[in-house]
């Protein structure tokens, strides 16, 4: 294979997830020094913001499906964080998970959009996406995989 381009996408520090928005031309990077960068190909791999907010190693990040200027992040913090492109802050913060959140996924089913919070507290996490984002109000979690079996919760976002 060859290689095409190599750039420091964070200094120093190990790379722990990347993400393409290929509409945009966007490459997010996650790493541990705790930042997560937007980059831009059609300006020479160019870092176009550096988004600040997580106080741990960024373990994933992934755009969403259905908003390409919309993206989430899991960090070893122990939160999952929604953020815009447009701004270096996130717009919500979830907590919930009692050690680092590992890894988060996207799923629809029934015409409704979900996100899957993966954690080393052995907690998968499932957050309907619409309660959320689209009415602002609350959101559920429905936790799996717990030792004493399934667990169900209702948060409301203050």
């Amino acid at each position: 294979m060859e290689e095409v381009e190599c750039f420091k996408a964070h200094d120093g520090y190990h790379i722990t997830s990347l993400a393409v928005e290929p509409t945009h031309s966007f490459v997010l990077s996650t790493s541990d020094d705790h930042l997560i960068k937007l980059w831009t190909w059609e300006k020479g791999w160019e870092c176009i913001q550096i988004f600040l907010g997580h106080f741990n190693k960024v373990t994933q990040v992934m755009f969403d499906p259905r908003d390409s200027n919309r993206f989430v992040s899991a960090s070893l913090d122990r939160t999952v964080k929604i953020w815009s492109i447009d701004s270096a802050t996130c717009n919500i913060t979830l907590h919930g998970h009692s050690d680092g959140v590992l890894c988060l996924q996207y799923f629809s089913s029934d015409n409704q959009q979900f996100l899957m919070a993966g954690s080393s507290d052995g907690a998968a996490k499932v957050l309907h996406m619409a309660f959320l984002i689209e009415q602002c109000v609350r959101f559920l979690w429905i936790v799996v995989g717990c030792d004493q079996g399934i667990a169900v919760m209702e948060v409301k976002v203050p």
